[in-house]
């Protein structure tokens, strides 16, 4: 397996990348430099895997988020018999369960530096897709091709970003001082 974790300093270089949007609302854009995609299904060992600790670029490491939208900007070649919709990207959470597999893709015969965009951020729930919350904050970008054509070597590869937007779930110690906080207001409401 093929595993990249995204480090801070990786994020930090995006510059502008990693911006809030609204209280709790960020948008990181991840790079992909010819990421290498081989045959084999979700969850193959030899699968490439980009890590990124979502928590962690705007926050404490650990803390849970909830994907809201994706987007992406990328190009994608396939090599040999390898066709261009049989390249995905599943967007797993820690432990390797997908919540999106995006195949960027509609073409159903091998691309050489096909253009793929979203045109922007599209919100999961718009598309009739439940966010995904990664309780530690961590998500694993999973790439792989559907169908074997070039075994032992890689069916594509692809390269651009990918966007996430996320919402940040407070600590719960954050929480209750919320919840003390709205109390108070309520008990000094009741006085005057």
């Amino acid at each position: 397996m093929n595993k990249t974790m995204l480090s801070l300093a990786a994020v930090a270089a995006l510059g502008a990348g990693s911006s809030a949007m609204a209280v709790g609302d960020y948008t990181v854009s991840i790079p992909l430099q010819e990421v290498l995609i081989y045959a084999g299904g979700h969850g193959a060992a030899t699968n490439t895997h980009l890590v990124a600790d979502l928590a962690a670029m705007v926050s404490t490491p650990g803390n849970e988020v909830t994907i809201t939208g994706i987007g992406w900007d990328l190009e994608l070649t396939t090599f040999g018999a390898s066709w261009g919709n049989e390249a995905v990207i599943a967007f797993n959470n820690s432990a390797g369960v997908a919540g999106v597999f995006l195949t960027p893709s509609s073409t159903g015969a091998p691309v050489a530096g096909e253009i793929l965009s979203s045109d922007g951020m599209i919100k999961l729930a718009d598309v009739g897709i439940p966010d995904i919350v990664l309780s530690d904050g961590i998500l694993d970008l999973e790439f792989f091709d559907t169908f074997n054509d070039n075994f032992p070597n890689p069916d594509a590869v692809m390269s651009g970003l990918i966007h996430v937007q996320f919402n940040k779930v407070p600590a719960p110690g954050a929480l209750a001082l919320i919840g003390l906080a709205g109390l108070t207001g309520v008990s000094r409401r009741r006085r005057a």
